[in-house]
């Protein structure tokens, strides 16, 4: 048997004739031929598909890059809006909340203070919601964000709706007392201009006598203000009293009817004299410094029957 041979011949033949060239490899050497040629194109194939799928994966990364940084741009525009909307319901909130105070003064001048209309929102148990803050609107999901503002929402359109009818109410009963609310006092004493300034020295109550340190009843309101600032009438009524009082100085008391009466003390000047009628706004002194005074001030007393009333009660504006 003849043995198997260990070596190869290659044979190349030249295009142009010339003389063949032959080369001889050992088995083993085309082995090795064999095994790099295959891991070449192995590895040219793997490298060739890994380009591809970081070329794809840099792609996707780039499309979800984009995706995100449109996606945070949305969520900021609404919480933007979000901030812009809990201003809007806290301003509508504040809006209600004042109207519902300026009512309740109007009642109580009109002495319906024990009688507020059954149809208020406040008068079944019911009650202003509290402010959104829109600085926690910065962490909130959206979902829960939306829920409370449709909550708030909700509650003051209910608000809304209860106050419009209660005001209904209220407005048709004031229409039938204008003589009684015309006469009935509600206007600031003082006629200030802007760059003029006034405070309360002392309130409607007990206090500590400034003059014997003791505690006694206040019954009106002290006004501070430079001597001669006007001072108004602060409902319709006829002047029953102009002149001094003791400790008062000088004082001006207009009966307004109906039971109502106010008092004016320690003016510098009158504007007006006994039996004269006067209009709400109109000037009928002077603030001065008369009487037992600790300096330029109106002492107005507000009495209702007789009985001193505390004239905070009366001031709308």
């Amino acid at each position: 048997m003849a043995a198997k041979s260990s070596k190869y011949t290659v044979c190349l033949l030249p295009q142009d004739g010339s003389a063949p060239k032959q080369f001889t490899l050992s088995k083993w050497m085309v082995w090795v031929f064999v095994v790099l040629i295959t891991g070449v194109i192995g590895a040219g194939v793997y490298l060739g598909v890994d380009n591809y799928k970081l070329r794809l994966s840099q792609d996707n990364s780039l499309e979800l890059k984009n995706t995100i940084t449109a996606q945070d741009r949305e969520i900021e525009r609404l919480r933007v809006q979000f901030a812009q909307s809990a201003e809007r319901i806290n301003k509508f909130n504040e809006t209600l909340l004042s109207l519902h105070e300026f009512e309740k003064k109007i009642r109580l001048l009109a002495n319906l203070e024990d009688a507020e209309d059954s149809s208020s929102f406040l008068a079944i148990g019911g009650s202003f919601p509290d402010e959104l803050d829109p600085s926690l609107l910065e962490d909130a999901e959206p979902s829960n964000v939306i829920r409370e503002m449709n909550a708030q929402v909700k509650d003051l359109n209910s608000i809304s709706a209860a106050t419009e009818n209660s005001l209904g109410a209220l407005i048709g009963y004031l229409e039938d007392k204008k003589d009684v609310l015309a006469c009935t006092p509600s206007i600031m004493p003082l006629q200030v201009k802007k760059d003029q300034h006034w405070y309360f020295s002392s309130r409607f109550g007990y206090r500590t006598s400034p003059f014997t340190g003791l505690k006694e009843f206040h019954k009106g309101l002290d006004l501070c203000a430079s001597t001669g600032t006007p001072i108004m009438s602060t409902a319709n009524g006829k002047v029953t009293f102009c002149g001094k009082k003791s400790g008062f100085g000088n004082v001006i008391v207009i009966d307004h009817g109906h039971g109502i009466s106010t008092r004016y003390a320690h003016l510098n000047k009158f504007n007006v004299k006994k039996g004269d009628k006067v209009q709400r706004g109109e000037i009928v002194g002077e603030v001065g410094n008369t009487g037992r005074s600790t300096g330029p001030h109106l002492h107005y007393e507000v009495h209702l029957n007789g009985v001193p009333m505390n004239p905070q009660r009366y001031i709308l504006n």
